[in-house]
């Protein structure tokens, strides 16, 4: 909590390089920190933007792994470091990558205005094709 008594809530992506060559290993950590109080509940939402504009959610949820649902639902008080990314990239995944994560409202979808309630954590990749 800050001085004034509101929530202190904020993401970073951390550990990912601006471009990766087949063969390299991409790794990829979401650090969140939130400070609120009991009554103050988020969600966390984590998506990877595709080069083919397509949208992909990192979910909670293996039976849906990327469907529009938040990675993490009503936090209240939480740091931690998640793993988002591990991989040896293959070929024939090339093209620019954008990865978001951004804390919402309880409940409410990221894309609704006046929702949001942290910084939006936004990082780009470009994977080399072959």
């Amino acid at each position: 909590m800050t001085d004034e008594g509101t929530a202190l809530v904020h993401l970073e992506i951390q550990g990912l390089k601006r471009r990766y060559a087949v063969g390299e290993t991409l790794v990829l950590d979401l650090v969140e920190l939130v400070q609120s109080s009991r009554f103050e509940r988020f969600d966390l939402w984590v998506a990877i933007q595709l080069p083919t504009g397509n949208l992909l959610f990192r979910t909670a949820l293996p039976m849906m792994p990327f469907s529009p649902q938040p990675f993490k639902t009503s936090v209240d008080n939480s740091t931690k470091t998640h793993r988002l990314l591990d991989f040896e990239l293959p070929p024939g995944l090339g093209g620019e990558y954008t990865f978001y994560a951004v804390y919402v409202e309880e409940g409410k979808y990221p894309t609704k205005d006046g929702v949001q309630r942290s910084n939006l954590a936004l990082k780009k990749t470009t994977l080399a094709n072959e």
